[in-house]
Formats: structure tokens, C-alpha cells, sequence
């Protein structure tokens, strides 16, 4: 039987696969079932140990994300902001 400690670690080093799986991917769409596939959980079990120890929700990370690649591109000087705005996952109004 594992401890405590060894199940957090464990679930530590799937959180960190699906962060990195994250920004690996953070061009295309990204839903909880592929995450909580990387993780191995089930989703709703995802659910729960993501936002335990990353302190926010799935889907809130990935828009901060993307946000912060959205300034980036721009403090880097890209102009087309439609463009930006799109990359970062927001759809045209």
C-alpha cells in the first residue's frame, strides 16, 4: 500500500506531464478528457488533484497561458492583434 506522501508525489509527476503536454500544445484545442488521459485519472479525479496543487482550475491555467504567450507576442512587438487574440483561443465576435 502506498503512503500519503508517495501518492502525492505520484500525483505531482502527473500534474507535471500534463503542464508540460500544456505548453507543448497550447496552439490546439485542449479539453479535460485528453488532460485527464495524460494523467492517467479519471476526469473528474483530475479535476480535483489538478486544482489541488496547481491552485487553479485546468481551464484556468491554460487561458492564463495563453494569455501570457498573448503578451509576450506582443511585448515582442507583433502587431496584428486579431492574430494574437486568436493564437491565445479567443474566436472572432
Amino acid at each position: 500500500m502506498l503512503s500519503e506522501t508517495q501518492i502525492l508525489e505520484d500525483h505531482s509527476e502527473c500534474i507535471e506531464d500534463v503542464m508540460r503536454y500544456i505548453r507543448e500544445h497550447i496552439g490546439e484545442p485542449l479539453d479535460r478528457e485528453t488532460l485527464a488521459e495524460v494523467a492517467g485519472f479519471s476526469v473528474p479525479h483530475f479535476h480535483r488533484v489538478f486544482t489541488a496543487h496547481v491552485g487553479e482550475s485546468a481551464i484556468s491555467y491554460i487561458r492564463r497561458v495563453r494569455l501570457e504567450r498573448a503578451g509576450r507576442k506582443l511585448r515582442m512587438g507583433a502587431v496584428d492583434i486579431t492574430e494574437v487574440a486568436l493564437a491565445a483561443g479567443y474566436g472572432r465576435i
